[in-house]
């Protein structure tokens, strides 16, 4: 029986907090659990304990427990921070896989996770794999020394994964070896009801964070130059961030808080509600690889609108199961809300192709592939290579 260790820099504090990557980690997790092999989950400590009676969480300090990783800028105490999760966190892993006996560590992603399991290689020969996100790779340039680190950190790596197919093709450039494609997802109760929503002709559902990369601001800005055909659609919003008060100070002066509702970070419930009722989910984002609220989408049977960025333009395409923004701007996201909006006879259409791409995003696909590499029955590059459309 193989004893795991899963790194990860985002982890839910409770099974309910679902709202990030943290779902991710914790569904594969229990996942590998239910396999047979005994998992225990290394993340950075928070504001607050986790609490997680069915998994096994190992939490280090660091100076910014109070802070969530993703959306934190370059700035000289930023990169404090980071410096002092990445060092405790090293002394951390080395500690954990001496007196665990670990067999193998699996990254989630490759920066921070990656670096404490390629320390864990290097100094106790403990092998190890990444599953590497947009983020990591994309962004590695915004800190000192970013492109050395990420590339010794693939290249010692047993195997790697990467949620997108351009970023597997990048990874596998970074290391000098070939990496395999597999989508993030997470498990949604979807026996949950249509939310009861007022009339209206189309509702236009937002899930994310209120951060520039999620494009938010795009959103609000394309709403406000589609003006007056936003009579009889509803706009609802569901996330927050950073950008929240800009947003609502928008929405009061383009005069559309009639036309947007506002319902913060949601539950996964809430959001299969909201997307049952839904016509269309509306994704801006700046840069992205496949966010998890697609793979949702495609879960519950929605279409979409999409800015042409990572591999959300050719999912979409390849997959008939909405519109594709051809560059993130506000103007050409207003030109592909009025196409929703004068075409609803495409809804229904798109809405039945959503069935094909639904396996890619379930966490049994996720979970069966990464036990199968770990089993040694085959690579990450030849499962995935079936997963293509």
């Amino acid at each position: 029986m193989k004893r795991i260790l899963l790194i990860t820099s985002s982890y839910p504090l409770s099974p309910e907090e679902t709202f990030n990557a943290g779902a991710l980690a914790r569904e594969l997790a229990l996942g590998l659990q239910n396999r047979g092999w005994t998992v225990w989950v290394v993340t950075p400590r928070k504001d607050r304990p986790i609490r997680d009676p069915q998994v096994r969480v190992l939490e280090f300090p660091w100076w910014g427990s109070y802070r969530e990783l993703a959306p934190q800028s370059t700035h000289l105490l930023n990169l404090i921070r980071f410096a002092s999760l990445l060092l405790v966190g090293i002394a951390f892993v080395e500690r954990v896989v001496s007196t665990l006996r670990v067999d193998l560590s699996l990254a989630l992603w490759a920066i921070p996770s990656g670096a404490l399991a390629c320390w864990a290689w290097r100094r106790k020969q403990i092998p190890y794999g990444v599953w590497a996100l947009g983020s990591d790779i994309w962004g590695r340039h915004r800190y000192p020394l970013g492109e050395q680190i990420v590339r010794r950190i693939l290249k010692d790596a047993s195997f790697c994964l990467a949620d997108g197919w351009r970023l597997a093709e990048e990874v596998g450039r970074l290391r000098g070896k070939s990496c395999g494609f597999l989508p993030a997802s997470r498990r949604l109760p979807l026996a949950t009801p249509p939310a009861s929503l007022p009339p209206a002709r189309c509702h236009l559902l937002y899930v994310g964070r209120f951060e520039k990369q999620k494009g938010i601001d795009l959103l609000i800005e394309a709403l406000r130059y589609v003006g007056p055909e936003l009579e009889g659609v509803r706009v609802h919003l569901l996330g927050d961030g950073a950008l929240r008060p800009w947003v609502e100070e928008r929405l009061r002066l383009y005069a559309l808080k009639d036309h947007v509702s506002l319902y913060g970070y949601a539950s996964p419930q809430k959001v299969v509600a909201m997307m049952k009722a839904a016509h269309c989910l509306v994704i801006p984002s700046r840069i992205e690889s496949i966010p998890l609220v697609f793979g949702d989408a495609m879960q519950v049977g929605l279409p979409v609108l999409a800015t042409d960025v990572g591999d959300l333009g050719v999912l979409v395409r390849r997959g008939q199961v909405g519109w594709v923004v051809e560059e993130a701007s506000a103007e050409a996201l207003a030109t592909g809300l009025r196409e929703v909006l004068q075409r609803p006879e495409e809804w229904a259409r798109f809405r039945a192709h959503t069935v094909a791409l639904r396996r890619w995003f379930q966490p049994e696909t996720m979970v069966e592939i990464i036990s199968n590499i770990i089993e040694g029955n085959c690579n990450g590059d030849e499962i995935s290579k079936g997963l293509l459309v």
